[in-house]
C-alpha cells in the first residue's frame, strides 16, 4: 500500500526554487510514465503561463 510522506512540504510553502524543481520533475515523470505529448505540452503550457504571469 502507498502511503503519504511524512516529510512532505505543503504547496504553499514551497520556495520559487523548489517549485522550479518539482515542475520539471513532474513533467519528466508524466513524459517518462506516457502520458503523451498532448497533455505533456497543455502542462508544460499551463506551467510557462504561471511562471510568466
Amino acid at each position: 500500500s502507498l502511503t503519504a510522506s511524512k516529510n512532505i512540504k505543503p504547496d504553499h510553502g514551497l520556495t520559487f526554487v523548489e517549485y522550479m524543481y518539482t515542475k520539471n520533475h513532474f513533467l519528466t515523470c508524466i513524459e517518462n510514465a506516457g502520458w503523451g505529448n498532448k497533455l505533456v505540452d497543455a502542462f508544460n503550457w499551463f506551467f510557462h503561463t504561471i511562471n510568466n504571469h
